[in-house]
């Protein structure tokens, strides 16, 4: 393979479009990390090119494949400096595919940058991270980062509460922590919903207290009623009393009558 990879290397350059393309999709699947670097500024030069595409496919299958995280995540971000915002686009987005605690550090670096191109590239980039740990980063630039970003990055903490298989005292936890720092009533819908998706007593403890905001009191109960429908027989006690104050407060008939009837399975 290492004596294959300088001649795809130098197919990445030709004329004829079907054999350059399918030079790319090899390196995709071979390039080490020694010429890396030669394939991503490959990427940076072909900008919007036929084989752009190509190129962006070959380049997370090799990211994917890089054993030393670290070096790799340096690479990338060693070229951010004097890339274009679309550039930088790019070189944030293959970070996601390397992952690791270096291209997490150096992707909340860029979020916090005073550029607004890199900030932007790379709250982008950490609102579709591909593990869990970039939570505590998410969260930290909802709550101080850039104003310009900071719902995207708390809708990308939301969706790691939702697509993740976390602990569920930790996504509780992590949706509490959702709750204190949203400051829209879209995010505060939307961890509502979130907390139906894992139905549990605490999550509907957490919904009750909506039920009296006028703005949240219909999500809130198709929350509660959702939530209630899926323990109503491990805690009757607690559906109870949260369907009597949805059957006060709800508008919805549809969202009334099963409040009713949860009601009269709690008894």
């Amino acid at each position: 393979i290492p004596r294959v990879i300088p001649l795809l290397l130098k197919y990445v350059t030709s004329e004829d479009v079907e054999l350059r393309n399918s030079a790319i999709d090899g390196l995709g699947m071979t390039v080490g990390l020694k010429d890396f670097p030669q394939l991503v500024d490959q990427m940076l030069a072909i900008g919007s090119s036929p084989s752009a595409k190509p190129m962006k496919e070959a380049l997370r299958k090799a990211c994917q494949r890089m054993g030393d995280q670290d070096t790799a995540s340096q690479i990338l971000l060693d070229r951010m400096t004097d890339a274009t915002p679309a550039a930088q686009t790019e070189l944030m987005d293959l970070l996601i595919y390397i992952g690791g605690q270096q291209a997490l550090a150096g992707a909340q670096a860029a979020a916090e940058s005073n550029d607004d191109a890199t900030a932007n590239a790379a709250t982008q980039a950490l609102g579709r991270w591909l593990t869990p740990d970039a939570a505590p980063v998410l969260l930290e630039l909802a709550k101080s980062g850039n104003s310009a970003y900071r719902v995207r990055c708390l809708r990308g903490y939301i969706r790691i509460i939702r697509q993740f298989g976390l602990r569920p005292a930790q996504r509780f936890q992590m949706s509490k922590l959702a709750f204190a720092a949203a400051t829209r009533d879209e995010e505060r819908k939307l961890i509502l919903n979130t907390l139906t998706r894992f139905p549990s007593v605490q999550g509907l403890r957490m919904v009750v207290p909506h039920l009296a905001n006028p703005s949240l009191s219909e999500e809130a109960s198709k929350a509660a009623v959702a939530i209630a429908d899926r323990i109503v027989n491990n805690d009757p006690q607690s559906v109870s009393s949260a369907m009597t104050k949805v059957i006060t407060v709800t508008t919805n008939e549809e969202v009334a009558k099963r409040a009713k009837v949860l009601l009269s399975r709690a008894k």
